[in-house]
């Protein structure tokens, strides 16, 4: 069984960063190296060749780039140009596209960084945070260490599955491989815009007290007194129920009594969620 985990290991520390250079010998094929080289990778492949001392451990079955809306349109056509297939995905609008690679490899364009709308109000602004890395080879962009631990908190609550919690293990390692580099308070600004702040202090104390992660105790107290608006609770909540029930009715059934239904009906219907 270990001979065969090893074996595993290793081909799949091969395959990912050979997936990642395919897909920029196609795009580069097709277009400027520099547009390649300026899309944002953020998510699982980012945080894996990042923050993990082994990258292979990190499950990735896709690469997510982030890019702003109006170039969302150009990287599609590069990406058809260069014989990827365009998939359906559900929640596909024109701020997120979906391409497959002959290998089966996913590719996703994305505009907006977060599930719900409103938090994505400073996304530009998240994306001029960026910074140069290096993954498998190719110079790209990633979010900075103190948004990626804010986007990672966000979409473990509200864009995760509990069958598969990956989100720990990324804030874990992140914090851990930041160390004393890590700013706390950018941390904090980054959360508290687009009233952020309930998702990432339930994902922080959670980290801190199942996992026993060094978060310093005044960046939860900062969190716990900023003030919040009920809409973004209720969006907050009904994305966090849908990311474990998948469907806005399966979501209502679930909801207990008659009043806990009319009330998650409300919020189910309210939340204006966008596609990650």
């Amino acid at each position: 069984m270990k001979k065969r985990l090893d074996w595993a290991t290793r081909i799949l520390r091969r395959a990912l960063p050979s997936r990642l250079q395919t897909v920029a010998l196609d795009v580069c094929t097709n277009a400027d190296a520099a547009a390649f080289e300026n899309w944002k990778r953020y998510r699982g492949m980012a945080v894996a060749e990042t923050v993990y001392p082994d990258s292979a451990a990190r499950h990735c079955h896709d690469l997510d780039l982030l890019l702003p809306i109006e170039q969302i349109e150009d990287a599609s056509a590069i990406f058809s140009e260069s014989g990827y297939r365009t998939a359906t995905h559900a929640g596909a609008s024109a701020s997120s596209r979906w391409h497959v690679h002959s290998s089966k490899f996913p590719v996703a364009l994305h505009s907006v960084p977060f599930r719900i709308h409103s938090w994505n109000s400073d996304s530009r602004t998240i994306m001029g945070r960026s910074r140069g890395a290096s993954i498998a080879g190719c110079d790209v962009r990633i979010l900075s260490a103190e948004d990626t631990l804010v986007q990672v908190c966000c979409s473990g609550l509200t864009a995760g599955r509990r069958h598969s919690p990956c989100w720990p293990a990324d804030a874990w390692f992140l914090i851990a491989r930041s160390g004393a580099n890590f700013d706390w308070d950018a941390f904090v600004a980054a959360a508290r815009a687009s009233e952020r702040a309930p998702a990432v202090r339930i994902a922080l104390e959670y980290l801190k007290t199942e996992l026993r992660t060094p978060i310093p105790v005044a960046v939860l107290e900062q969190l716990r007194v900023t003030r919040t608006g009920a809409a973004a609770i209720e969006a907050m909540a009904a994305a966090a129920l849908l990311s474990n029930y998948g469907r806005r009715l399966g979501l209502i059934r679930r909801s207990g009594n008659p009043a806990d239904m009319a009330r998650t009906t409300v919020w189910a219907m309210r939340a204006r969620l966008d596609p990650t």
